[in-house]
C-alpha cells in the first residue's frame, strides 16, 4: 500500500480486457512512490499500470510525484491486505488520482466502494472548513473529439472529511465523514451530508459507500456506512441503516441532461458519455493535514467490497460452509462476494459440502489450494444497469485471480456471469471438475499464466458471447469432445488456446443477434491463429492449438471459414451454421468436409485440387502452406490409414491414392518446368 499525494492518475488497461471488481491495495515498492507513472501493483492481474493525466481522462501524460508512506492499514474481519504501504492524502487542494474502472456501469447501476481510512495522530493541525473532498465515482461528461479525450467535473457518491472545530476531552481534533455529490454547480457544502459521530485520530475506519443512479433526473442517491459489522462481510446487501444519505440536487448529475442534451434521436452511442468512468481519490485541502487511505475496492455488490479470507486452522475442518474458517466468522456466499485464499491458513484442501456463490476468487499464496467436493461453486457478478441510449447491458465480470501458485477447483463449477481468469506468469488455475457456462457469457484469460477448464459435456460451453485470450496467457479447454460455440473470438500474438480434442465454432456477425452487421476480420484471424500454431505439424506455436494432435496419430485441427466456401457448410457437430461462421475441428487429416470421416468424397476434392493454391483446408491444403501437393497427399494417406475402422464411411482405394500421389507429383514438376 502507498501514501496518497496530489497527482491525477488513471490505471490504464488494454481495450480487450475488462476488469471485474477493482481492488487497489497499493502493493508497491518504496522507490515507486516518487514515480507512479507506469508502476504496477503486483496484487492485480491483469496488471493495471498508473498513467498520469491532467484535466481529462484522455491521453495527456505528465510526471506524477507521490511520496511513499509507511504502515499499511488493516481491519478485523476483512481479507488480509496484500500491500506494504498506505496512501496518504496530503494538503494539496484540487489535485487527485483517478483509477479507471475499466468496466461498463451504465445509468441505472448501483455501485459500491469501500476503503480503510485513518487520520494519523501526527497529522498537522486542522482548519475549520466546509469539508474536504476525498473520494468518489466519476462520470464521463464531456467529449473532445479533436483530442479523443474526456473530462469529468461530476463526482457521484463523493466522500468528504470535515473538522467542525470540536476536540475530545484530551484536546484531540474530532472529524466527521460525509457523503454527497460534487459538480461545477454543487462543489460546495450544499450537496454534502455529514455523520455527526466523531471520527478520532489514530483509529481505523471501514467506510462503505453505496451509490444508486436512478432512472430519471434528480433521483440519484448516495449512502455512507461506517464500520459495518463483520457479520455482513461477503454477504448480499444487508440493508443496514446508513449513517448519512445524500440525494443529488442538480440535474447535471444525471444522464438525462449531461451537456444540456436530453436523451433522444439526437444522441448516438458515440456521443453518449453518461457512464461511470473512474474512481477518484483526491488530496484534501486543510481539514486533517494527512489522511491514510488503504484497500480501495469498487464493485456492483456489498459482498464485493467487504472481502473475506479463508483462515482454516483446524477448528472448522476443511468445509467452506463452516463459519469458523473465515475471517468474518460468516460463510461468504453471495453474488459478487470477494473471497481470498492466501497464506493465513494451514488447510489447503477446501471442501464444498453445499452450493456456494462468489463473484471473485483470489489465490495469492504459493501453497497449492484445491477446492473440491460434490456441491457446485457458482461464479456470478452483478451487472451494471442498462445504457438507455445503446440498450447495452452494463458489464462487470466475475473473476478468478492468481498472483502466485498453482491451484485447482475440482468441484463442479457454474459460470453464471462472464468470467475473467487472470493468472500471472508461472501461476495457474485448473477447473478440473465439470464446468458449465450460462448462455451469453464470455470467457476471458489474461495475466500471462495458465488456465484450464473442463467442459461438463459436449454442449456445456455453447452460446458464449466471446472468448478472449491475451497477455501471453494459455487457456486450455480440457478433453471432452465438446463443441464450443461463441459469437466473438480474440487472441493476441503472444497467447494460446489449446482445444485438446474439442471443436470451436465462431458464429460472427452477421448473426441472429446482429443480422445487419459485417465482419471481414474474424474468419481470417481464426484461420491465421490455427496456421500459426500448426508449426509443421508439431502444434507448438502460439495461436489456436491442440495438445492431442499429432502426426503419428493422424489427428489435427482443421479450420474452415464458411464465408469463403462456394457451398457453405450447414452444420457441424449438430450445430447449425450460417455463412458467417468459422469452424475449428479436431479431426482426421483428410476430413475436408468436417463430417468426422476420411471418405471418397474427400479424395475426390483433393484430387481435383492437386497443384492448386490458396484453397484452404476444405480444398486439400492440410499443412496450411498455401498449396495442395505431395505433402498434403502424404497427410491425407496418414489420416485415411489411421481412421480406418474408426467411424469412417469409406476408405479410398489404394489405386486411387497412388493416382493422386502421381497427379500431385506431376503437377509440381509441371509448375517447376514453367518457372524455368
Amino acid at each position: 500500500m502507498k501514501k496518497w499525494f496530489g497527482i491525477i492518475a488513471v490505471i490504464a488497461a488494454a481495450s480487450s480486457v475488462q476488469a471485474s471488481s477493482l481492488y487497489e491495495p497499493f502493493n508497491y515498492t518504496a522507490n515507486e512512490g516518487n514515480a507512479l507513472n507506469g508502476s504496477v501493483d503486483s496484487s492485480e492481474v491483469p496488471a493495471h499500470p498508473w498513467v498520469e493525466v491532467t484535466t481529462n481522462l484522455g491521453p495527456t501524460i505528465g510526471s506524477p510525484t507521490a511520496p511513499v508512506g509507511t504502515n499499511p492499514i488493516s481491519y478485523s474481519g476483512l481479507a488480509d491486505e496484500q500491500g506494504t504501504f498506505a496512501y496518504t492524502s496530503k494538503s494539496a487542494s484540487g489535485t487527485s488520482d483517478r483509477i479507471d474502472l475499466n468496466a461498463s456501469y451504465a445509468p441505472g447501476s448501483t455501485i459500491y466502494y469501500s476503503m480503510l481510512v485513518e487520520v494519523p495522530t501526527s497529522a498537522a493541525a486542522p482548519a475549520v472548513g466546509q469539508g474536504s473532498f476525498l473520494a468518489g465515482l466519476q462520470w464521463l461528461t464531456t467529449e473532445n473529439t479533436a483530442s479523443s479525450s474526456y473530462s469529468s467535473t461530476t463526482t457521484a457518491g463523493a466522500l468528504s472529511i470535515d473538522y467542525p472545530g470540536t476536540n475530545d476531552s484530551h484536546g484531540n481534533p474530532e472529524y466527521e465523514l460525509g457523503i454527497g455529490f460534487r459538480d461545477t454547480a454543487t462543489a460546495g457544502a450544499a450537496a454534502r451530508v455529514f455523520n455527526t459521530t466523531p471520527m478520532l485520530e489514530g483509529q481505523t475506519y471501514l467506510v462503505v459507500v453505496k451509490y444508486t443512479d436512478g432512472p430519471n433526473n434528480n433521483d440519484d442517491s448516495a449512502s455512507l456506512y461506517i464500520n459495518p459489522a463483520s457479520s455482513t462481510f461477503g454477504q448480499a446487501d444487508p440493508g443496514l441503516t446508513p449513517v448519512a444519505t445524500s440525494t443529488n440536487s442538480g440535474a447535471s448529475l444525471d444522464y438525462g441532461t449531461i451537456n444540456g442534451t436530453t436523451p433522444g434521436s439526437a444522441w448516438t452511442a458515440t456521443s453518449y458519455l453518461g457512464n461511470l468512468a473512474s474512481f477518484q481519490l483526491r488530496s484534501n485541502a486543510s481539514e486533517a493535514g494527512n489522511i491514510d487511505l488503504d484497500d480501495v475496492r469498487v464493485d456492483t455488490s456489498w459482498a464485493g467490497v467487504t472481502a473475506v479470507e479463508w483462515q482454516a486452522n483446524g477448528s472448522g475442518g476443511s468445509d467452506w460452509g463452516s463459519a469458523a474458517n473465515w475471517t468474518s466468522n460468516v460463510v461468504p456466499s453471495a453474488t459478487g462476494a470477494d473471497v481470498t485464499f492466501g497464506t493465513n491458513s494451514s488447510i489447503y484442501n477446501v471442501t464444498l459440502s453445499s452450493p456456494q456463490t462468489v463473484g471473485t476468487l483470489r489465490f495469492n499464496g504459493t501453497n497449492s489450494y484445491t477446492i473440491g467436493g460434490t456441491a457446485t461453486l457458482t461464479l456470478a457478478e452483478n451487472g451494471g444497469g442498462t445504457n438507455p441510449i445503446t440498450g447495452a447491458a452494463g458489464f462487470s465480470p466475475a473473476s478468478v485471480q492468481v498472483t502466485a501458485g498453482n491451484h485447482t477447483i475440482s468441484a463442479p463449477v457454474m459460470l453464471a456471469s462472464t468470467t475473467e481468469f487472470s493468472a500471472v506468469s508461472g501461476a495457474s488455475i485448473s477447473l478440473s471438475g465439470p464446468v458449465t457456462a450460462a448462455s451469453g457469457i464470455a470467457l476471458i484469460a489474461n495475466g500471462g499464466g495458465n488456465t484450464s477448464i473442463q467442459p461438463a459435456s459436449a454442449t456445456a460451453l455453447q452460446g458464449l458471447s466471446g472468448i478472449t485470450v491475451s497477455g501471453g496467457s494459455k487457456l486450455t479447454l480440457s478433453a471432452s469432445h465438446a463443441a464450443i460455440t461463441t459469437t466473438a473470438f480474440s487472441i493476441d500474438a503472444t497467447s494460446t488456446l489449446d482445444l485438446t480434442n474439442n471443436d470451436l465454432i465462431v458464429d460472427y456477425a452477421p448473426n441472429a443477434s446482429n443480422p445487419t452487421g459485417t465482419d471481414t476480420t474474424t474468419g481470417p484471424a481464426v484461420v491465421a491463429a490455427v496456421q500459426s500454431a500448426y508449426s509443421a505439424g508439431q502444434w507448438n506455436g502460439v495461436g489456436i492449438t491442440s495438445s492431442q494432435a499429432s502426426l503419428t496419430g493422424g489427428k489435427t485441427l482443421a479450420v474452415v471459414d464458411n464465408e469463403s466456401l462456394v457451398t457453405p457448410l450447414t452444420s457441424v457437430d449438430g450445430v447449425t451454421l450460417d455463412a458467417s461462421s468459422v469452424v475449428v475441428k479436431y479431426t482426421w487429416y483428410g476430413d475436408l468436409d468436417l463430417d468426422g470421416t476420411v471418405s471418397n468424397s474427400d479424395l475426390a476434392t483433393i484430387t481435383a485440387n492437386a497443384g492448386m493454391t490458396n484453397v484452404g483446408w476444405s480444398g486439400g491444403d492440410l499443412n496450411y502452406d498455401g498449396k495442395v501437393n505431395a505433402d498434403d497427399v502424404s497427410l491425407f494417406e496418414l489420416g485415411a490409414a489411421e481412421s480406418n475402422g474408426a467411424n469412417i464411411n469409406s476408405v479410398p482405394e489404394p489405386g486411387a491414392m497412388m493416382a493422386l500421389s502421381a497427379l500431385a507429383y506431376f503437377a509440381g514438376r509441371s509448375r517447376r518446368a514453367v518457372s524455368r
